[in-house]
């Protein structure tokens, strides 16, 4: 029974999306980076490792961007940065290019962090911030009637005891039930 619960357990915890919601953790403009590199035809190994250099580079400056927002975008936001940096990376390959593929790099690059500094000052000024403190009213309890004695009587010692050293027996039975299930 309990090797079943903590499977249907992992199971659960296994199919939870994980949740990215920065423009350089996202998956598909990394793809969009990694299928440029690939595509791109008449280049030296050497240039290659340098616009690897350059996007990890890009990477740092779009993660830089994203705390200036304490990191924080919502995935409307996360998708309209990303398609909009998608669509201006294309335009911005077949158009003509200046010469130098690491400088033709850098800009879109640049402008890719344009585009998520954009979109993340309209997301903060539509998301007002909640406040760091919350006012509480603090509740006291009332005094005890006079006469009352607050300190535990010889009954209450033995019952708190006995349902101690029932729970303890419990905890341990139950440890020793999955470590057998999971060992077996």
């Amino acid at each position: 029974m309990a090797f079943a619960f903590l499977f249907v357990w992992l199971l659960i915890l296994g199919s939870c999306p994980r949740v990215s919601c920065c423009l350089q953790c996202d998956q598909v403009v990394r793809y969009v980076h990694e299928d440029f590199l690939s595509s791109v035809k008449g280049i030296t190994v050497r240039d290659q490792i340098e616009l690897k250099q350059i996007i990890e580079h890009a990477y740092v400056n779009f993660r830089d961007t994203s705390r200036l927002s304490r990191g924080v975008i919502d995935p409307t936001t996360l998708y309209r940065a990303r398609t909009e940096y998608q669509s201006e990376f294309k335009r911005h390959w077949k158009e003509d290019r200046t010469g130098s593929i690491q400088w033709d790099m850098i800009n879109i690059l640049e402008k890719g962090k344009r585009i998520l500094q954009k979109h993340l000052e309209i997301f903060v000024a539509q998301v007002k911030p909640l406040p760091s403190t919350t006012p509480r009213l603090i509740v006291t309890l009332p005094s005890l009637p006079s006469g009352y004695d607050s300190a535990p009587n010889s009954l209450q010692r033995s019952s708190f005891i006995i349902i101690l050293v029932l729970l303890t027996v419990l905890s341990i039975t139950g440890s020793l039930v999955l470590i057998v299930n999971l060992s077996g």
